[in-house]
């Protein structure tokens, strides 16, 4: 298993999310219930699947998880770029920065799915295993019946 906290598009993506919160914060009344809540739900999205991505067993797992991090990053730039055209007195330096972050993380999480795939399209695990391990095998009957 790897540690997701030493990944900068881990820490990258909860710093952009941070931001992306105070964007939300700052929306008109009528706008914090649908497109702040969209944005808050895209932008958590983001570190979510990258964690979760970095327990799982095989390149081509955390690819996909890696994958769902990249479009929820495509959908916060494209909200906070709706935002930019339904809000106008939006600080633009402010979105302008959160639209640049957004595009720069994608692209790194876009770079790490495509050497995850090269490493053998996710045919070798990048955990290391013991040799001999057979997988998790299953308990006896006699002990799952006892511990009830």
């Amino acid at each position: 298993m790897q540690d997701y906290h030493q990944l900068d598009i881990w820490n990258r993506a909860m710093d952009y999310a941070v931001k992306v919160y105070e964007l939300a914060a700052a929306l008109p009344l009528e706008e914090k219930y649908n497109l702040g809540n969209q944005l808050r739900k895209a932008v958590t999205s983001a570190p979510l699947n990258i964690a979760e991505g970095c327990g799982s067993a095989t390149n081509l797992e955390f690819v996909r998880f890696l994958s769902y991090a990249y479009r929820s990053l495509k959908e916060v730039v494209t909200a906070v770029e709706l935002c930019q055209r339904l809000f106008p007195l939006l600080p633009r330096d402010r979105t302008e920065v959160l639209i640049d972050e957004g595009n720069q993380i994608s692209r790194m999480t876009y770079n790490l799915m495509r050497k995850l795939e090269n490493a053998r399209a996710g045919a070798q695990t990048y955990l290391s295993i013991k040799p001999g391990y057979q997988g998790r095998q299953p308990l006896p009957s006699s002990t799952v019946t006892d511990t009830l």
